[in-house]
């Protein structure tokens, strides 16, 4: 017989704390977005590009640390995986919007919405400490 690995919770919960903050990011993503395309005085165009690495970067090591954590939940991990290609897709969205004069500003609205509504989901997939 094979035993199946432990599931790490303490891993789990990190990377659940993450998604938390990557939650946080998109709405500040959505306040430096506007705040940048409207006339508002600020120099907010750093700030977003800057929050958009850290969640990126968020987002690789969320995905570690639920691989990291032996869970078997695919419902879970596919939430990792959707998350960090969101985040890639809208990094390369933002950048190729400044290049083409803010054509896919739009789109790019979009889809922060629809990742703001995935990483809800998300932290909702976590397994509770009252299930352990």
């Amino acid at each position: 017989m094979e035993e199946t690995p432990a599931v790490k919770a303490n891993l789990l919960k990190y990377a659940k704390y993450m998604t938390m903050i990557m939650l946080l990011l998109v709405l500040g993503q959505a306040m430096t977005g506007v705040g940048g395309a409207t006339d508002t005085g600020l120099a907010l165009t750093a700030s977003h590009t800057y929050s958009a690495m850290l969640g990126m970067m968020l987002a690789i090591a969320t995905v570690g640390l639920i691989m990291a954590s032996k869970t078997e939940d695919k419902k879970l991990k596919g939430f990792g995986f959707e998350i960090l290609t969101m985040w890639l897709v809208m990094y390369g969205l933002g950048e190729v919007s400044v290049a083409v004069d803010h054509k896919f500003s739009m789109i790019h609205a979009a889809v922060g919405l629809i990742m703001f509504a995935r990483l809800m989901m998300m932290v909702k997939a976590f397994p509770t400490e009252e299930a352990q």
